[in-house]
């Protein structure tokens, strides 16, 4: 049997699945920390000092068998490093994905400066912004009470419905 499918089966008891999930995400969260800190070059002293906390502090984060985690010290330690601290439930299966994924690339996370979303070349952000606006702009057309036909944009109000336009373009 293969290792993920005798997790699957073992997960079926309540103890055994929390106590795994806490072991899991504790090494996860130590792992993630330590991979990210040297992904970025930093030594503990240097993240040490961008988050507040004494080195000693980061060392401990860094262990896996380490379990008193705060919101507030992973905060701390997220802008420290220039990434989101983001906490939420999952379901079991996502445990499945979680453990049979687990590496060194697959927890780091870049900066906000580096991250893709952000740090688009230039044209790409141009285009972008293009198709952006394109899809808030409609057009009216039709005849006015002479017969004559028109067509203009109208500009979306801020809700993004047609109810009322901002402005016509004539």
């Amino acid at each position: 049997m293969s290792d993920l499918r005798q997790l699957k089966e073992d997960l079926k008891d309540e103890d055994y699945r929390y106590a795994y999930d806490e072991d899991f995400s504790n090494s996860r969260m130590a792992m993630q920390i330590k991979v990210i800190r040297e992904n970025q070059h930093f030594t503990q002293v240097e993240l040490a000092e961008l988050s507040g906390m004494q080195q000693a502090r980061i060392s401990t984060l860094e262990n896996i068998n380490y379990s008193s985690w705060s919101v507030s010290t992973l905060r701390r330690l997220a802008k420290a490093l220039g990434v989101r601290f983001a906490f939420r439930f999952e379901s079991w299966g996502k445990l499945l994905d979680e453990v049979g994924s687990l590496s060194r690339d697959s927890v780091i996370r870049p900066r906000f400066e580096d991250d893709p979303a952000f740090s688009r070349p230039e044209k790409t952000q141009l285009e972008l912004d293009q198709k952006i606006a394109d899809s808030l702009a409609r057009k009216v057309s039709g005849k006015d009470q002479k017969g004559n036909i028109y067509s203009y944009p109208v500009t979306r109000n801020p809700r993004g419905n047609n109810e009322t336009p901002i402005s016509v373009a004539r």
